[in-house]
């Protein structure tokens, strides 16, 4: 019953990747990653965490962090808390 509402979700979001300013390495990559690990994860919030993470760590690398919304910080940590903690020891 969902495979339907699935394939147009998916046709609507991949129907945004035109938009995608390709040339930018900040904005291409983390939106690559995100494209490609949504199916490799099976999971829509683990791809768009990594590209929350990815495009973090690339402005806070290139020395752009001001750039960033200090909601933008929380949301990636919190991503990369949910990552993370299933697999420290306890």
């Amino acid at each position: 019953i969902t495979a339907g509402a699935l394939i147009v979700v998916g046709f609507l979001m991949i129907n945004i990747v035109r938009e995608i300013d390709w040339d930018r390495f900040e904005e291409a990559f983390p939106a690559f990653l995100t494209i490609i690990g949504i199916p490799m994860t099976y999971s829509i919030s683990h791809g768009v965490g990594i590209g929350f993470i990815t495009y973090m760590l690339i402005r806070l690398m290139s020395g752009r962090w001001r750039e960033l919304h200090p909601f933008m910080y929380v949301v990636s940590m919190a991503f990369l808390l949910g990552f993370l903690l299933p697999h420290l020891p306890l």
